[in-house]
């Protein structure tokens, strides 16, 4: 970090040094880290939200799974897209998941998660967490409203599996921001129970990846 000492170091210097002289791993983690102050500071600037500094460092060594689902009302079916990637943002897999039944998006969005959940525990991660773009699902997953129905019995199971996880947080994002996972749960229907990794997944699946990843 610039010292008091060397006042004249810029920010910009400072981080050019970085990129230059440390390892792959040290810089993206550079890099993380640089992308969730920037969102840090846009909290502070448009949502009066206040982060701390190492929540900051945390949220930068976060993996991060994107969930969705999809309806296939002629076909009777619904699916689910996930898709998994470091804290670097480095693709690690991708699941996709069909399955007969006409359903509410709701159940088909919770199921993501609940996928998502099953996906961690499996793999022993921590630190993750998981971005889908309906607000329900992660309210009444946060929520202690208890609901005695489909819905409500699925987000009471993904209430049990978050407690029994290290540190996994579900968030809402915009719809533009999660279209990778949209991309493979519209295409579910079709490759239901594919697992993909960067290296033979889609091209077009890898270049929305790729772009969200400048996000």
């Amino acid at each position: 970090m610039p010292n008091k000492k060397d006042a004249t170091v810029s920010f910009g210097s400072w981080f050019g040094d970085i990129l230059s002289k440390n390892q792959q791993a040290v810089k993206e983690e550079a890099a993380m880290i640089v992308w969730r102050l920037w969102m840090a500071r846009n909290d502070v600037l448009w949502n009066n939200k206040t982060v701390k500094a190492f929540e900051v460092v945390k949220l930068a060594r976060t993996n991060l799974i994107n969930v969705d689902g999809a309806i296939f009302e002629a076909e009777s079916r619904f699916g689910v897209g996930v898709v998994i990637r470091d804290y670097t943002e480095k693709l690690i897999e991708v699941v996709s998941i069909s399955k007969s039944g006409v359903v509410r998006p709701e159940i088909a969005e919770v199921i993501g998660v609940k996928e998502a959940l099953s996906w961690i525990k499996k793999h022993s991660y921590s630190d993750v967490e998981i971005e889908t773009d309906s607000l329900v699902v992660v309210q009444a997953i946060d929520g202690e409203v208890y609901m005695p129905s489909q819905f409500g019995m699925l987000v009471q199971d993904c209430r049990l599996m978050v407690s029994s996880l290290n540190y996994v947080v579900n968030s809402f994002v915009k719809r533009s921001a999660n279209r990778a996972a949209h991309c493979v749960a519209r295409q579910s229907c079709f490759m239901s129970g594919c697992i993909f990794s960067e290296l033979n997944a889609p091209s077009d699946l890898l270049s929305i990846v790729m772009d969200e990843r400048s996000r």
